[in-house]
């Protein structure tokens, strides 16, 4: 029954099971029917309550439900001052059960679980103050939106850095106030208001939370958002402070050194991802604004020469190749330069070992692009010929053919012995021996 049906519509549906009813104080001004069958609430106002329901009609004023529900599994007197709600038992919102809320919405009746699957419905309940129908709409919605599978993805993904970050000392944190303030002066941040945007934000964190900011502006930002990478890079310059600029670098080496490390960096593409994407923002603070990446801070070469032993070139290499990304546009950093020359010969020798991964080929072969230079222009290098590497299950490297058993170890094993089989064709003279032997025998007696 839709918006207030009496109760007589209710008797007339189920006329042939009339079953005597009994109130009973709600405690919220209401009357709950305990009689009423498949679980039906009635409602009514707390003049009523000094009323007993019949059995078809209702008093003055009053509610009263007789015979059994709609198929909805629901039936209300008219809306007075509460609104009654009610799920079916064949829908998927019977865990919700059916209840009676004085919360003065003015709407009763009925909704079936095909109409409780849609965003719209749900305002619509919520705007009328149904609670119940509410929570049985949330309930039929089993699968994840899309936020929270961005939210999911995002807290897999957050892992390693945040055991980084729990590690890493950020010295004093602002209050919550001045970090919304960030948050919003963040979000808001363009190129076209860096100005005004960067003389707010260094009056909020300068100078006493520079090395939150930066933890902040690595993590939250940089490893996150790689489509703004260059205006994080400008607010940098805007704001033009050494220390922060400092601490900045530091701690982007420190968090990459760190995705770098981790085991979920073999197994995991989400992670690889993080890599490449703070890779970049590395290479933007370093390579594009013609400063190198320091023995000191983070040895590149060796990088990929521990890489090869330990296996694993499947996350080192896509992040040297974004490192040095930043180099395009450089006039220092070229293929000429001895740095960069002597990386490019070491990934020239990875590149011609046998049975490497496309991928990795891949990575290589855009590094060199990033140049413009080819594979045949460089001379491979001999620096990781003689250093071991990992055999077993080695991501960077196909497996090896297994060894074809002999012909006959199939049928019996045990009679067929190692190495080749023996050969079947007679010594050389033993061929000109039985030929003699044979025409002698044919000229002599029988």
């Amino acid at each position: 029954l839709g918006d207030g049906g009496s109760a007589e519509a209710a008797a007339v549906a189920g006329s042939d099971n009339k079953q005597a009813s009994s109130s009973s104080n709600n405690g919220s001004g209401g009357r709950a029917d305990t009689s009423v069958p498949n679980g039906v609430v009635s409602s009514g106002s707390k003049a009523e309550q000094q009323q007993t329901a019949g059995s078809g009609r209702n008093g003055k004023g009053g509610n009263a439900a007789n015979g059994p529900a709609d198929k909805g599994g629901n039936s209300s007197g008219p809306a007075a001052k509460s609104a009654g709600a009610g799920s079916s038992a064949a829908s998927k919102a019977a865990a919700a059960g059916s209840a009676a809320v004085g919360a003065g919405g003015g709407a009763g009746g009925s909704t079936g679980a095909g109409s409780l699957d849609t965003g719209d419905n749900l305002r619509e309940i919520l705007s009328n103050a149904n609670v119940a129908q509410a929570a049985a709409t949330m309930a039929l919605n089993d699968k994840p939106t899309q936020f929270e599978r961005m939210t999911l993805n995002m807290t897999l993904n957050n892992e390693t850095l945040d055991t980084a970050e729990r590690k890493h000392q950020t010295g004093a944190t602002p209050n919550d106030t001045l970090t919304d303030k960030v948050s919003f002066l963040m979000n808001n941040l363009t190129v076209d208001n860096m100005s005004s945007k960067s003389k707010d934000l260094g009056s909020v964190i300068l100078p006493k939370y520079i090395e939150w900011f930066a933890n902040y502006l690595v993590v939250k930002r940089a490893a996150q958002e790689p489509n703004h990478h260059r205006t994080y890079v400008v607010l940098l310059d805007a704001l033009a402070h050494k220390d922060l600029s400092k601490n900045v670098l530091s701690t982007t080496y420190y968090y990459c050194r760190a995705l770098l490390e981790s085991d979920r960096a073999i197994t995991q593409t989400n992670e690889r991802t993080l890599i490449k994407q703070l890779g970049s923002w590395l290479g933007l603070l370093t390579f594009a604004k013609n400063k190198p990446v320091l023995a000191n801070d983070m040895d590149l070469k060796q990088l990929i020469a521990d890489a090869y032993t330990r296996g694993r070139m499947i996350a080192v290499l896509p992040f040297v190749e974004k490192v040095l990304s930043g180099c395009k546009d450089t006039k220092v950093f070229k293929a000429t330069n001895p740095m960069i020359a002597g990386i490019l010969s070491m990934l020239a020798e990875i590149h011609a070992m046998p049975r490497l991964k496309l991928n990795i080929s891949f990575v290589i072969e855009m590094t060199f692009k990033t140049f413009e230079v080819s594979l045949a222009d460089v001379c491979p290098s001999a620096a990781l010929r003689d250093l071991p590497r990992v055999q077993m299950h080695n991501p960077d490297f196909s497996a090896l053919p297994e060894a074809k058993a002999p012909a006959g170890a199939a049928l019996n094993p045990a009679l067929v012995p190692p190495g080749a089989p023996p050969a079947l064709t007679p010594p050389p003279g033993a061929m000109a021996g039985a030929a003699g032997a044979a025409a002698g025998g044919a000229a002599g007696p029988p």
